[in-house]
């Protein structure tokens, strides 16, 4: 299954981009400048030609005009024997401060013969109200509700799309992203160098 899409990807735009859109989103800063290398090895012997890893640096700069830097370390290969389907975190250094957090670590392990594994019960759980009666709760589902409500909403003409505008993710939300994929990749093509955005 993985042959038939990623082509059409690589691992910063499927993973790496909801990182820069928590920083967009958490500091309101604009990409100043991009900087992205990456490694061709595991993939390319298993007939994909694909990047295994990218790793990109952004200079941001707030609308104070200090400015800041992230680092992404974004990887499509992990062993088989891995106790969750992906692994995730992120880490914020301040002045006065750190903020760290890891998406595996979800308060559930799990050790049998030969398994261990790390489920996320929060992105979706079935639950058996009566017999065959089942219903999902986490928020996996509740995006996609909310998702769904909002375009009723909307046509029904409760809510216009721009009352929307800083409460949910837009398409003008999406322009800095975008930026940062094209500039990333515009980095990779060019061996590593500097892609400027402001």
């Amino acid at each position: 299954r993985f042959k038939n899409w990623v082509d059409n990807t690589n691992i910063f735009q499927y993973l790496g981009i909801h990182y820069v859109d928590i920083i967009y989103f958490a500091t309101n800063a604009k990409p100043i400048r991009v900087l992205a290398t990456a490694q061709k090895n595991y993939l390319l012997r298993m007939g994909i030609n694909n990047y295994d890893a990218i790793q990109a640096v952004i200079q941001w700069q707030m609308q104070s005009g200090n400015t800041f830097t992230s680092s992404f370390f974004t990887n499509w290969i992990d062993p088989e024997c891995t106790s969750a389907m992906s692994e995730q975190s992120i880490k914020v250094i301040g002045t006065t401060g750190r903020y760290e957090a890891d998406q595996k670590k979800r308060g559930i392990f799990i050790v049998d013969d030969g398994v261990i594994e790390e489920p996320n019960p929060d992105f979706c759980m079935s639950y058996g109200l009566k017999k065959g009666e089942i219903s999902y709760k986490g928020y996996g589902i509740d995006s996609v509700v909310q998702f769904l409500e909002d375009i009723s909403n909307i046509e029904q003409g409760r809510i216009k799309v721009e009352e929307l505008e800083g409460k949910r993710p837009t398409f003008n939300v999406s322009i800095i992203p975008t930026m940062v994929i094209e500039a990333v990749n515009k980095s990779l093509s060019e061996n590593g160098q500097w892609v400027e955005l402001l």
